[in-house]
């Protein structure tokens, strides 16, 4: 009992929460929902009062399956959405990892870039250089949107390789280690079979330790979620998402993003009070 206890009070209450507003047609959860510019903002201001500390906003889904969108479409998605936030003072994350969407609103004073490939081309890091803005570098075994292929390697280890050599780039490039947040990925980012995803949760605290930054990572009705728990609606995911987000922070994460930040901020609450 006294080991449990100890583990408990190991979670970070001061964790941050990146909310998720996809201005897509075919996001795999809410695909469509937020597309238009007045249901965009409604949903950033909801996020904020339930306690997101930043607003993390996609115009292309990385599902496999998803439509190909045009870069100047992801542009013109994004523009007026990242304007109003910025106008009101609403920390803004941009999701996208094509080139030349990153350049554009390097133009911009955002406070996250969100690159799904980790920042692979080195075109970008002048202009990574010569901004202030904090990047999250993501893990994942494809590129892009590709083909959801299982494997079985060791994906702890290919991810330790991965940020090995990607942080290494980065610091070369010129831009500052404070600035870098890790993503290991989840769900299909890391193949097909959910045990991939819960390997990588466990070493949570190995890669925390190994490089002694920032940890950012996303579960949110995901896919292999669904699968252990038999729920094949991803919006019936967000109990089984709680759950997991809440042993995610018990772990050493730092910044959860998510589709529900209240149950996350209600949930640790009673955790601060039990203790």
């Amino acid at each position: 009992m006294i080991k449990k206890l100890k583990k408990i009070g190991m979670v970070n209450f001061d964790v941050k929460l990146a909310g998720i507003v996809n201005v897509t047609e075919d996001s795999f959860s809410d695909g469509g929902e937020y597309l238009e510019f007045e249901k965009a903002i409604r949903k950033i201001h909801s996020l904020i009062q339930e306690g997101a500390d930043v607003v993390d906003v996609g115009a292309i889904s990385s599902n496999p399956k998803g439509k190909d969108v045009p870069i100047e479409v992801e542009i013109q998605r994004l523009k007026p959405v990242v304007g109003y936030a910025l106008k009101n003072k609403i920390p803004i994350s941009i999701d996208t990892w094509r080139l030349e969407v990153q350049k554009f609103f390097l133009q911009y004073p955002i406070d996250f870039l969100n690159d799904i490939n980790g920042f692979p081309d080195p075109r970008l890091y002048p202009f990574l250089r010569d901004h202030t803005t904090k990047l999250i570098v993501m893990h994942q075994v494809h590129s892009g949107r590709a083909e959801i292929k299982d494997h079985n390697e060791n994906i702890v280890q290919k991810i330790l390789q991965f940020f090995d050599r990607r942080i290494e780039a980065l610091l070369n490039a010129g831009i500052s280690e404070k600035r870098i947040l890790l993503d290991p990925g989840m769900g299909f980012f890391l193949g097909a079979s959910p045990e991939n995803s819960f390997q990588v949760i466990n070493a949570i605290p190995e890669i925390k330790k190994r490089y002694r930054l920032p940890i950012y990572l996303s579960v949110s009705r995901k896919s292999f979620l669904g699968k252990v728990a038999q729920i094949e609606n991803p919006k019936e995911r967000d109990f089984v998402t709680l759950v997991c987000e809440i042993e995610l922070i018990r772990k050493g994460v730092d910044w959860i993003r998510t589709h529900n930040p209240k149950p996350i901020r209600d949930s640790l609450q009673v955790l601060k009070r039990i203790q």
